[in-house]
């Protein structure tokens, strides 16, 4: 199908200045100048005009009217999550003729995916094969501008044309509706689905809110506002309780201080070290969680490193400990209950641990290690965990590197390729869009 005239936007485009009338209703005169004593107007695009030292301040009334279109900078396009460069979610859709992505047309898929759409008497149907190649070999930033062109010819993003699980239940439709909400899109509707039904699904909140940055927790928060109209942080305040909310709560402030590796504190740690031993790991100590909350949740991921080499060195393995903890009340005295923690406020504490142990990321890309273990257990035991296998499969794919990482950490870690045990727990199209995630990296 023929382009529909798509012209890449340059970057500083060349054109005249645009004339602007200057009096309310009047007309550029010959010459192009502006009546005398006319007011200041402002341009599309230039700076903004404020008054001038000594005059009014705005809002004036006495000025005089006249067209004067305000400036709102725009948003980036692009920004950092999960460690890639992914699509803004609060940047505006691409004006229908412009080229989001350099070199790339839209128009061409979206010409095969509404032909790979089939409409029948059993219901709708599609051509598979046809959605693993386009959807499994266009990057993020071009299935973004699928998106919109998808928006401006059916009013529909490319989510909402093609299959997802929620219409018909397939793992296939789930890999394919990931792919078309993009990284951000996705993971609010995984927060969505992590804190809605019966129960709370603490292993999903727990990959998608620990040990992630202030700014990928803003973006989160902002884009689950934007499509559900809802507070992240007031629905899982209110579907949590006591310590495992304390502990989800303050992830989701998005206060931990940005330092680098050479601005640790060590006087702080080893006050934390000290702190964490007296506070529930020494001998006959009374766990106190939420100090354990605040070391793990409101530390830098640099100082969170320290603590852990520094403990090893002074007491024993950090993560061991936690783990040895019991998870249960635990009876003293004939009478006196203790509380000592929470298992899933455990979980969460060894989550940040695994995440950023320097044993671990030395020679690695920080959280490759803890991905392909997770990966694997998705796929180990009693039948494959579809619905954990998908997530965490697509969450490492926006990144590239990230998922080079976690293939080579996976064959070190279990002597197989990733690729490989894939293909023995899954089937169909399914597999076929699976693999060729894993192996376009």
């Amino acid at each position: 199908m023929a382009s529909e005239g798509y012209q890449q936007h340059p970057l500083t485009p060349s054109q005249p200045e645009p004339q602007v009338s200057q009096s309310p209703g009047g007309f550029i005169s010959p010459s192009g100048s502006a009546p005398a004593g006319s007011p200041q107007v402002q341009i599309p695009g230039a700076a903004p005009i404020f008054p001038a030292a000594g005059g009014p301040s705005f809002p004036n009334a006495n000025a005089q009217s006249g067209y004067q279109p305000a400036y709102y900078p725009q948003p980036p396009t692009a920004i950092t999550y999960l460690g890639a460069a992914v699509p803004n979610p609060e940047a505006p859709p691409a004006t229908h003729g412009v080229q989001k992505v350099a070199g790339y047309d839209p128009q061409q898929d979206y010409e095969i995916i509404k032909r790979a759409k089939k409409s029948g008497v059993f219901g709708t149907s599609w051509n598979e094969d046809t959605l693993i190649k386009v959807l499994g070999e266009r990057s993020i930033f071009e299935l973004d501008a699928l998106s919109d062109h998808f928006g401006s010819k059916l009013a529909q993003t490319l989510a909402d044309f093609l299959p997802s699980k929620g219409k018909v239940s397939s793992w296939f439709n789930e890999v394919v509706h990931a792919l078309a909400l993009g990284p951000v899109g996705y993971d609010v509707e995984l927060a969505r689905r992590a804190t809605q039904g019966f129960g709370t699904k603490e292993t999903l909140l727990k990959e998608l809110l620990l040990n992630r940055s202030n700014s990928e927790i803003e973006t989160l928060k902002r884009a689950y506002n934007k499509r559900y109209g809802l507070s992240l942080e007031k629905e899982v305040r209110e579907d949590l309780s006591g310590t495992v909310q304390t502990l989800y709560v303050m992830a989701l402030r998005g206060q931990r201080p940005q330092e680098l590796p050479g601005q640790v504190n060590f006087a702080q740690v080893e006050q934390d070290v000290d702190g964490l031993f007296s506070n529930g790991l020494g001998k006959n100590a009374k766990f106190d969680e939420e100090y354990f909350c605040e070391v793990f949740i409101n530390r830098s991921d640099p100082h969170i490193t320290a603590v852990i080499d520094r403990y090893g060195a002074k007491y024993k393995g950090l993560s061991k400990s936690i783990k040895n903890i019991s998870s249960l009340y635990v009876p003293l005295l004939i009478s006196i209950l203790v509380v000592v923690l929470n298992k899933e406020v455990k979980a969460g504490l060894v989550y940040i641990i695994h995440s950023v142990k320097s044993k671990r990321n030395m020679h690695e890309t920080q959280g490759a290690w803890q991905a392909a273990k997770y990966l694997h257990a998705a796929m180990t035991g009693k039948g494959t965990r579809d619905e954990q296998l998908v997530y965490r499969l697509i969450r490492a794919s926006w990144n590239p590197e990230m998922m080079r990482a976690v293939k080579l950490a996976y064959r070190q870690r279990q002597g197989e390729d990733l690729d490989a045990r894939v293909i023995d727990e899954t089937s169909g199209s399914y597999q076929k869009l699976l693999v060729k995630l894993i192996r376009r990296a």
